[in-house]
């Protein structure tokens, strides 16, 4: 059995699908320990709601240093923070881009990178190219989250060695989509509901997730109320409200945050979801939304833009309706939405037939085949 080392920073453990997705499937080979930095900055030890140990780290950096500057002393101060506890370790899997350093100079030890996120932060100049380079070199594994970015940093001269990077898609797996972990807030949503028939959304905390246009795309269709997972920039909702009065909270329910696990009571009560990203950037041009699959999984067609990764499967299994644009154009969105709930049941029996092909469990037998090749080419 290996000792496997999850490094990363998270907004919230409990929040982050991917890490407990990977660290259940890896745990089946290994005893997964996960070492994190959240926005808490502090020292502590426990068990997830999962049943993975994690050990979280204050970093002297992030109390008196500014927020979002001095990236990279902070992350100097992570690594030494995190490193004297890697030594037992077999394998580290680094998470996604801040904990870079890990991947970048422990030697002697088994490395995989795990790209939650396109790298943009190593394609700025040649000095930042050239490290990602070399990291490639000192790591025995790159897992990207899906085809699309890999081809991506491929087109962009960032991959010498094609071998070592495989895709890990973020398909949601059946421990979330059989829950029914209750939350305390659920009922306090069934009775502002008052028995109407709402949309689903999660994920708009921020521009290139296009909140402003999503919610619009609800209050112009005018038939549905929708419930809104996760934060909300104040200042847009503001200038919702502005325009709306108070028929925007009529209409739209913000809950914040929740437990990964709780997202299916309000999944299973939709209609449908929208799912809109930001064509500007490679990063949300090529997204990878678990809030996608989550609503298809659980048997729910989607309105959503162009982005290719998007719009390649379900196009594919008809799970839905895929605008021309990235979803910045309302009127587009509203006709595209009236579209599929006038094919609504066409939709709902093409993801009944063919929604078990989007399912975690799917591509268990690549975490054997990226264990069997970092074994190989020791």
């Amino acid at each position: 059995m290996k000792k496997i080392a999850f490094i990363l920073y998270t907004s919230g453990l409990e929040y982050d699908d991917r890490v407990r997705k990977e660290a259940l499937a890896l745990s089946k080979y290994g005893g997964v320990e996960i070492f994190v930095l959240t926005p808490e900055n502090n020292n502590q030890e426990g068990t997830t709601s999962y049943g993975i140990p994690y050990k979280s780290f204050t970093l002297k950096t992030r109390k008196h240093l500014p927020s979002g500057r001095f990236t990279l002393l902070k992350g100097v101060n992570f690594f030494f923070s995190v490193k004297k506890y890697l030594k037992q370790f077999d394998i580290l899997w680094v998470h996604d881009v801040e904990p870079f350093l890990v991947a970048l100079l422990f030697k002697n030890k088994r490395v995989v990178w795990d790209l939650h996120e396109t790298p943009m932060f190593f394609l700025k100049n040649k000095i930042t190219r050239a490290i990602f380079k070399r990291i490639e070199v000192n790591c025995d594994a790159l897992i990207h989250a899906n085809p699309h970015r890999l081809e991506f940093l491929t087109e962009m001269t960032m991959v010498n060695d094609r071998s070592k990077h495989f895709v890990l898609r973020n398909f949601p797996d059946q421990a979330l989509l059989n829950s029914n972990e209750d939350d305390s807030i659920f009922a306090d949503f069934k009775a502002w509901l008052k028995g109407s028939e709402y949309a689903y959304i999660q994920g708009l905390v921020d521009h290139e997730r296009l909140p402003e246009e999503t919610i619009e795309t609800i209050m112009q269709q005018g038939e549905y109320k929708a419930v809104v997972i996760g934060g909300f920039d104040e200042k847009i909702k503001h200038k919702l409200y502005i325009k709306y009065g108070s028929l925007l909270f009529e209409t739209i329910f913000f809950r914040g945050k929740v437990n990964q696990l709780q997202i299916p009571r309000y999944v299973k009560g939709s209609k449908f979801s929208l799912v809109f990203y930001t064509t500007e950037t490679p990063n949300a041009r090529f997204c990878e939304p678990n809030r996608m699959y989550q609503a298809i999984a659980l048997g729910k067609p989607v309105v959503l833009g162009c982005n290719e990764p998007m719009k390649s499967l379900v196009e594919k299994y008809g799970f839905g309706v895929v605008t021309s644009s990235d979803g910045r154009c309302v009127a587009e969105n509203v006709f595209s939405l009236n579209k599929m709930l006038g094919n609504y049941q066409e939709y709902a029996s093409n993801i009944i037939k063919n929604k078990h092909k989007i399912f975690w469990e799917e591509q268990l037998p690549m975490f054997v085949e990226i264990l069997n090749y970092i074994d190989q080419n020791k």
